[in-house]
């Protein structure tokens, strides 16, 4: 049995807090395409079929209200992590000592700058106190590894959620002060955040890694390897979760869609039984930040055209998962992610069955995946297949 956990980076539906992303890219798309064609955007438990695959169809609220990628992430693997609102102050500027063996450090304007190398701020696309960015200004001169040590550092001292890095393009600090630095109001308070958009670094040199909290518990990538099941990590869930298992493997972990793809459907046509590919796409997520419509719909097109390709390698046993972790609506005036329902798609030559006709927590993935492989549930699934 191939499971495949499809995770489209922000592609959420419309609640009643917002317009909703996917709704927002179809309204503005000319062209009929797999969502359009189920009217995934009807939020209704919902069977049809394709090619002979049965197409399953339903909603999930994300059960917390933080819309994060690596928390959405988290969740759907049943990952429990401990959330603390972290900000850039001069007591914790006092608290990064270790940053001085990388330059001078100093606080200007809301962010930590580090000699000449590189800044450190709030992240400005979440919620506020969540994420801290590390933006490299030039070419890191230091190794990987160092690298990884500085965020690494960074994550335990700070204690804030993750810690995203970020490099591969040359970025001058006036234009970081002009262009990336911006205030905003939180809880009566105003802060300035790191907002990376601006910029224009989301490009072929674009480069970065992410390190998030620890989990207070066993995920379900762990109880897989730990019952022999072979993980591939693809996109940026390769970059979120890391696991010393031989039969884990990170595969591509850029951002570029088709690339992605292109990874995935060679798994699925490879891959043996009992295999767990995790995948994300995370170029909508990006066009959401950039507030750039043009490039969601362009984006979604991909994945449509894709999707008929995915079908076509589903064999006997296999099951494809789709959903989304949160929103991020391109034309919301807001380059922030966005609290939204997300689909749920199944994929299968199997007959499904649901205990709710829609999802009140990512983590009910986990959970029917662990059914599905023939494992003790954690919790109670959302679905499962009755052969």
């Amino acid at each position: 049995m191939k499971i495949v956990l499809l995770v489209i980076d922000a592609l959420g539906l419309k609640n009643e807090q917002s317009f909703g992303t996917l709704n927002r890219i179809l309204k503005y798309s000319s062209a009929n395409n797999f969502f359009s064609t189920f009217n995934i955007c009807n939020k209704e438990l919902k069977k049809q079929e394709i090619n002979n695959i049965n197409v399953n169809s339903t909603y999930i609220t994300p059960s917390t209200r933080i819309p994060d990628s690596y928390l959405g992430h988290s969740e759907m693997i049943d990952a429990r992590i401990e959330v603390q609102e972290v900000f850039i102050t001069e007591s914790l500027c006092e608290k990064l000592s270790f940053l001085s063996k990388y330059g001078e450090v100093r606080l200007d304007n809301g962010i930590i700058l580090v000699g000449d190398k590189f800044v450190i701020g709030n992240n400005g696309e979440c919620q506020p106190g969540l994420n801290l960015n590390i933006l490299w200004l030039t070419k890191p001169n230091i190794g990987e590894k160092e690298m990884d040590k500085l965020a690494q550092n960074l994550l335990n001292v700070s204690n804030c959620t993750r810690v995203i890095q970020m490099w591969g393009n040359e970025v001058t600090l006036e234009e970081v002060y002009n262009k990336a630095i911006k205030e905003r109001n939180y809880l009566g308070k105003t802060y300035e955040f790191l907002c990376i958009p601006p910029l224009n670094i989301y490009n072929e040199k674009y480069q970065v890694k992410h390190f998030g909290k620890e989990a207070t518990n066993r995920n379900l990538l762990e109880t897989l390897a730990e019952s022999g099941i072979n993980i591939q990590l693809i996109g940026k869930v390769g970059k979120m979760f890391t696991l010393n298992w031989n039969n884990v493997k990170i595969n591509y972990s850029g951002a570029d869609t088709q690339k992605t793809i292109n990874e995935l459907i060679e798994h699925i046509s490879n891959q043996d039984n009992n295999c767990f590919i995790f995948c994300n796409i995370q170029e909508i997520d990006l066009a959401g930040h950039e507030q750039n419509i043009e490039k969601s719909v362009k984006v979604l097109r991909i994945i449509s055209d894709n999707l008929m390709k995915i079908v076509n390698e589903v064999e006997e046993d296999d099951i494809i998962i789709i959903t989304a972790d949160h929103g991020n609506d391109p034309m919301d005036g807001s380059t922030f992610h966005s609290y939204e329902d997300v689909p749920l798609i199944i994929l299968s030559k199997k007959n499904m069955c649901f205990n709710r006709d829609f999802g009140i927590s990512l983590r009910e993935i986990a959970y029917s995946i662990e059914r599905l492989f023939g494992l003790k549930s954690t919790g109670k699934e959302l679905f499962y297949s009755e052969n």
